[in-house]
């Protein structure tokens, strides 16, 4: 299916205030929820809630698992993810700080380089370890973070100057850089995931699978909404490829492209418990971020 081509023209009153209606729902929605989050227990009971949800709704499958290190063809524009050499100037990942001021420029330029961008935006990272030691823990679902309605709403959220989905952060990055909706329309809109192991020890604590995004076929795609943002599930199949990157090291790291408005196809992946890991193995420990890029279309 060839790129949709969305207008730059300002939507009609009646569609513009429909908008505004569902921005203001998703707003006072965001906000009770800030609020609950910050009572202990209601944050636990929350917690314990999408714990059942997933028992519940998520099918577990047991599957091979291959080595991505072996698939000769990997890429963001074959297999939607590869792996590649990159050693990062950040020197403690646990610190915040050091991160947005560091790896935040790090990875945009390194990106930009890589899939030819004329802008690329990072919004904020997550820190995974296990055991409840970080807020995110390894998230063990197979999923795709974005779906393909999400360049036609971050283009009404910059029409409109306010979120009309959630964005964590990348709609102030839009608008802090000067971008327009017409100006985004008009591009070629791509996220790509920047993911690696940030422990010194070779990664083996649930470690993250990823599905080639040539096996996946779009009558398979499940849409869903978590937290006002739409994603995609998938249904299994057997002819899905499922990879990983054994013993993943601190100067690797692994791309996978989670939106491309030019293309419907998308990264699946979850993290997974290996069956044959050692006792012993290190804690997992892991930094990942979303780069927007914007190219031309």
């Amino acid at each position: 299916e060839p790129p949709r081509k969305l207008s730059s023209q300002a939507a009609p009153p009646n569609e513009q205030s429909s908008a505004l209606q569902i921005a203001d729902e998703f707003a006072r929605q965001r906000k009770e929820f800030e609020e609950q989050m910050r009572d202990k227990e209601k944050a636990k009971a929350f917690r314990e809630a999408v714990r059942q949800y997933q028992e519940q709704f998520n099918n577990q499958v047991e599957l091979e698992v291959l080595n991505g290190r072996d698939l000769g063809d990997a890429g963001l524009e074959t297999s939607g993810f590869a792996l590649l050499q990159h050693k990062s100037v950040v020197h403690d990942f646990d610190n915040a700080e050091e991160v947005k001021s560091k790896y935040y420029p790090e990875m945009k330029e390194y990106i930009k380089q890589l899939v030819g961008a004329r802008l690329c935006l990072v919004n904020n990272h997550v820190i995974r370890k296990p055991n409840g030691e970080t807020p995110f823990g390894p998230f063990m679902e197979v999923h795709s973070d974005f779906t393909d309605a999400y360049k036609s709403d971050l283009v009404r959220s910059l029409e409109l100057g306010r979120e009309v989905t959630p964005t964590f952060g990348i709609f102030g990055e839009l608008q802090a850089a000067g971008v327009t909706g017409a100006e985004l329309s008009a591009s070629r809109v791509m996220v790509v995931h920047a993911w690696r192991n940030v422990s010194e020890q070779p990664l083996r604590d649930f470690p993250l699978a990823l599905c080639d995004a040539r096996s996946v076929e779009e009558a398979e795609l499940i849409r869903e909404r978590v937290s006002g943002l739409e994603r995609y599930r998938a249904i299994h199949q057997d002819r899905h490829r499922w990879y990983w990157f054994p013993d993943m090291m601190k100067n690797e790291i692994l791309l996978f492209k989670g939106f491309d408005s030019s293309e419907r196809r998308y990264a699946f992946h979850s993290a997974f418990v290996h069956p044959d890991r050692p006792h012993n193995t290190a804690k997992r420990f892991s930094c990942e971020l979303r780069v927007l890029c914007l190219l031309e279309a």
